[in-house]
């Protein structure tokens, strides 16, 4: 499941204007209630959704499944509000679907994770939020032409994307905006800070999403500042369009909505994964081991980020540390601001370090004198 929850409420004898801050607390009173018998429009919502998959037949499965379950669902439910947890890919498939039935039966639809609410009458609040649904929605039913300026594709595809990010735990990364430009989040995971970037530009291929993933983390941030290695904040830095661009090919380019959704899909199921199998020393170890893919292993290890990859390997207890140890100085290309005379003096230093500060275990060694 997506994890984005939406709430189905029927207004129906709530004596509430049709403004947000009134219909907040009202939907929370709602939701607070065990008492409710199910409601006939919930019902309604509920039997015209297959109908919607069965006159649509190249609807998605998971979408088709999910929509089959919300009648159950909804005569089990005894509160004011009927929560549904869309499916996570195809998401916006099954948001477009809902929120169109909903408006077709009269029920509120509310979005909990972004706070939004959809209203029979078509109007999204808060208002500011509401433009950037509503014209993506728009255009994913095909109400408009597709976007032939980079500013038209970017309020397209901004707020999916954002869906997206704001979904798995990210939120806006203001000084990472100021510094970097584009568009950047981030969010706090076990071992450090995970951060995307991205822009939108147009090449002759198509409109195109240049989006990097990369993670920062102290502990090893920490230890590589007393080598004279670069040691710039990121452990990994991957780009869509070159670390992903054997896998992806051709779906890294927009040309209409379905490549859109297609270039969106493959963001949230190879690129973000990564964050997602990273955010731990023992995720970071698999990395840097290749199980996560030999392409993005061979990135780590062959440029200055391979002395950051030796001190994960060894904090997460790495069986084989000696035998990287040995293997990865003569396959970086790149030492970043030092030369490779310079790194290769260097690295036997950080390898004793490692030893004498860690054990086999990855756990600190107590040292004398301390």
């Amino acid at each position: 499941m997506s994890g984005e929850a939406f709430y189905v409420w029927d207004l129906a004898g709530e004596q509430v204007a049709p403004k947000y801050e009134d219909l907040l607390p009202a939907f929370r009173r709602a939701l607070a209630r065990e008492d409710v018998p199910p409601m006939d429009k919930m019902l309604v919502l509920a039997r015209l959704l297959p109908q919607v998959v069965r006159d649509n037949p190249d609807i998605d499965t998971d979408v088709a499944d999910f929509f089959g379950r919300v009648e159950s669902w909804a005569l089990s439910n005894y509160y004011g509000a009927l929560r549904l947890e869309l499916p996570a890919d195809p998401f916006w498939i099954a948001k477009r679907i809902l929120v169109k039935v909903a408006s077709e039966v009269g029920v509120v639809l509310f979005d909990d994770l972004q706070g939004v609410f959809f209203l029979p009458d078509g109007r999204i609040l808060p208002e500011a939020q509401g433009k950037k649904w509503q014209g993506a929605i728009h255009y994913l039913e095909g109400q408009h032409d597709f976007p032939t300026t980079v500013p038209q594709f970017k309020k397209l595809a901004f707020p999916l994307l954002e869906a997206i990010l704001i979904r798995r735990g990210y939120v806006v990364d203001e000084v990472l905006q100021r510094e970097n430009g584009g568009y950047n989040f981030s969010r706090q995971v076990e071992c450090g800070v995970q951060m995307v970037g991205f822009k939108f530009e147009r090449s002759y291929q198509g409109f195109t999403i240049p989006l990097s993933i990369q993670m920062s983390v102290d502990v090893v941030n920490d230890i590589l500042s007393k080598f004279s290695f670069s040691n710039y904040d990121y452990l990994y830095i991957f780009e869509l369009y070159d670390s992903f661009k054997e896998k992806l090919g051709d779906a890294l380019y927009v040309s209409d909505v379905e490549s859109l959704n297609e270039l969106l899909s493959a963001i949230e199921s190879y690129v973000l994964s990564i964050h997602e199998s990273t955010k731990n020393i023992m995720g970071l170890n698999d990395l840097v081991e290749g199980r996560l893919g030999e392409t993005l292993s061979r990135r780590i290890l062959g440029v200055w980020t391979a002395p950051k990859a030796l001190i994960t390997l060894r904090l997460a207890g790495n069986k084989d540390f000696d035998r990287f140890a040995i293997e990865i100085p003569s396959n970086v290309r790149v030492w970043g601001r030092i030369g490779k005379a310079q790194g290769l003096a260097e690295w036997p230093k950080l390898v004793e370090y490692l030893k004498t500060h860690f054990d086999d275990d990855g756990k600190p060694i107590e040292q004398s004198g301390t």
